[in-house]
């Protein structure tokens, strides 16, 4: 096993590789035609003079310099940074193996704090790179190229809301044109995440999960004061932040809460923003500028 060292891939030519396992860093060079699962790093990953491969990767900072027409979909808890590097395709990362969430947490990285989407490109023309669409699954990019046996069955399972580790989100590129929603969710119950994605897919599949972000609710009073929907006493400690937009998001969202805060037998677990307009200054101000 890794087991928090660092790793480095060089010089492979159409190869399938799979580090799951958490690590400390992870540098790749010289890569062509590869397919790269990296597991979670608590520090860097970084991508040299590659091109044409596919990489899924969860790191606390995500480097690419002198890469050309790669996929990258990441999970990334500071801004990617691209440098002299064109054809760059990045998505949200959507992976799941077994023992995934447990390295995660080893390598030190808050699932809620993924700004995939917020890329820092060094160079001056525009045009390096892109967004994929969250319909564009890593999976079906990547597994097919798998010979059939037991890690190919496990890594092949379409990941269901119980499963995933990490939210899938849109960024917020996709709030613009649409109305936005906000729900608030105390740290120790964040596992509920997962029954409020479940239940929001279930009453109207196009509203989108776009930022995430864990808060202090000293901020989130500040921020939110008088403008929360819920009891006060619901506020304290830390707090997952959760922006949702689509067609009607705040009231199909908030409907949604309601009806889970009341089948709840240990009291509300989630807070709303009392109308849609504070729950768009409430967003602009809580998720803008990503994490650190």
């Amino acid at each position: 096993t890794v087991d928090g060292q660092q790793f480095r891939i060089e010089d492979c030519k159409n190869c399938d590789i799979f580090l799951c396992d958490w690590c400390d860093s992870v540098q790749v060079d010289a890569c062509q035609d590869c397919r790269l699962v990296l597991g979670p790093a608590s520090g860097s990953v970084f991508l040299r003079d590659s091109k044409q491969c596919t990489v899924i990767t969860a790191c606390r900072q995500l480097r690419l310099r002198d890469c050309h027409r790669l996929n990258v979909f990441t999970f990334c808890s500071t801004h990617p940074s691209l440098e002299a590097s064109r054809n760059i395709h990045l998505g949200c990362f959507d992976y799941f193996y077994p023992g995934l969430k447990d390295h995660m947490n080893r390598a030190g990285l808050d699932v809620f704090a993924n700004t995939w989407w917020d890329v820092f490109d060094f160079n001056a023309a525009e045009g390096n790179w892109d967004l994929l669409p969250t319909s564009r699954s890593s999976s079906s990019a990547l597994l097919h190229t798998l010979p059939d046996s037991d890690l190919a069955n496990q890594l092949n399972a379409t990941p269901t809301n119980q499963r995933r580790v990490v939210p899938v989100t849109h960024g917020p590129q996709t709030t613009t044109a649409h109305e936005v929603a906000l729900v608030l969710l105390a740290l120790p119950k964040a596992d509920d995440f997962w029954l409020l994605l479940d239940a929001l897919e279930q009453e109207d599949s196009t509203i989108n999960l776009t930022r995430t972000r864990t808060v202090d609710h000293q901020q989130v009073q500040a921020q939110l004061d008088g403008a929360l929907s819920g009891p006060k006493g619901h506020v304290s400690g830390l707090m997952v932040a959760l922006e949702f937009c689509g067609d009607k998001a705040f009231s199909v969202v908030t409907r949604v809460v309601n009806a889970l805060n009341e089948s709840a037998e240990k009291g509300p677990m989630f807070l709303t923003t009392s109308s849609a307009e504070s729950a768009t200054n409430a967003s602009d101000t809580l998720l803008r500028g990503g994490n650190s």
